[in-house]
């Protein structure tokens, strides 16, 4: 299942940056939804017989899976559209997008907010704050699907 799971993960990843020349991949949706069913029977497997009694230590080892590099990313990405917008002077990325288009005070915390813990990420494409698309605030777009992966380790042991 490994192979599969891998070969699932450069198909998604090949679907975004473009296949070699020659190549064909399947949609990048279905590969996404089939990496993330495997997952999840793989991660019941394990829940099933590593962590059956240990739900606690289960969320803690997944929690610090996700967030440590998911918010180096952030910092990260924060800091490189930081040089692009202040130092450059170049209206692209996140933070241009949010000096261009600002949102009143519960849209901009809102939006910090989901940003930090990863709640509703999943949903960005379809709300709008300030007649602006969520997708369009994020600094990470892609992040939603460690959103969607975090709801299913918040469900998986019930």
């Amino acid at each position: 299942m490994g192979y599969l799971r891998l070969w699932l993960a450069v198909s998604v990843m090949l679907f975004h940056y473009g296949p070699p020349a020659g190549l064909q991949v399947i949609n990048g949706g279905t590969d996404v939804r089939c990496f993330f069913v495997l997952s999840g029977y793989v991660i019941a497997l394990v829940l099933d017989g590593r962590y059956r009694d240990r739900i606690g230590l289960y969320l803690k080892l997944r929690l610090l899976r996700i967030f440590p590099a998911y918010y180096a990313a952030l910092a990260l990405t924060l800091l490189g559209w930081g040089v692009v917008w202040f130092i450059w002077h170049l209206p692209r990325g996140p933070i241009a997008f949010w000096a261009q288009h600002p949102t009143d005070l519960l849209g901009s915390t809102l939006l910090v907010v989901q940003q930090l813990v990863l709640v509703g990420m999943e949903w960005q494409a379809s709300l709008p704050i300030g007649g602006q698309v969520v997708m369009s605030y994020m600094c990470l777009p892609h992040a939603w699907t460690l959103a969607v992966e975090l709801s299913f380790y918040l469900a998986a042991p019930w």
